[in-house]
């Protein structure tokens, strides 16, 4: 679960858990109100990938700027 806000401390982070994320067989993740647990139709990459393009995209929209409040 990745919280509403996050602070760059809290994303750098989770992005160095990847390798970490990446041995588990089955995965899901919640960011904000979003619920990751499977790759949309036609998305070439890994769940993983998935989320860490949805943290990435996350992150510059909401994080970043709240965190600083």
């Amino acid at each position: 679960m990745i919280p509403e806000f996050i602070s760059e401390k809290q994303y750098e982070e989770i992005k160095n858990e990847r390798a970490f994320l990446e041995t588990f067989d089955n995965f899901e993740a919640r960011i904000a109100e979003t619920t990751i647990d499977e790759i949309p139709p036609g998305y070439e990459g890994t769940i993983i990938d998935y989320f860490y393009e949805e943290l990435d995209e996350y992150y510059r929209q909401r994080g970043n700027e709240t965190a600083r409040r």
